[in-house]
């Protein structure tokens, strides 16, 4: 029977045999192995089962409503990224306020003033460097 609660992660970042689903604390989204972010999701909390994620009040990572709140591209636009990020819209849009663009292959960031921002598809948008920073990416400069 699966136990509400995440466990910590060990020193390497690793859950304990039988916990493989990641839960990040920031978005509030739980990833299991199929989840295309599982890699480089940082796990504030490992879990035994997605019910025991679930109890905890994390949020499948393929099931986030992402039009919560209107349009969900407000001023207080959350996406995958956590705080400060949003989603690209269906045209790949970010919204107002959200010109940093977010590459998760490479996870560089770009400000307008890079001369890559014009050629680089947004995977996600930032609404300021520091959110990108603590999102795990890093400038094309670092």
């Amino acid at each position: 029977m699966s136990t509400p609660g995440p466990a910590d992660p060990a020193d390497d970042g690793s859950g304990p045999p039988g916990y493989d689903v990641k839960g990040n604390a920031d978005s509030m989204l739980y990833h299991t192995p199929e989840s295309p972010y599982y890699e480089r999701t940082t796990a504030a909390g490992w879990f035994d089962s997605e019910s025991s994620a679930e109890a905890a009040g994390f949020t499948r990572w393929d099931r986030r409503d992402r039009n919560a709140g209107g349009d969900g591209r407000g001023a207080e636009a959350s996406g995958t990224y956590g705080p400060g990020s949003a989603d690209p819209a269906d045209d790949g849009s970010g919204p107002a306020g959200y010109d940093i663009k977010g590459n998760a292959d490479s996870m560089l960031y770009h400000t307008p003033a890079s001369p890559f921002y014009d050629v680089t598809k947004a995977e996600v948008w930032f609404n300021t460097e520091d959110a990108a920073r603590a999102a795990g990416f890093r400038s094309f400069t670092d």
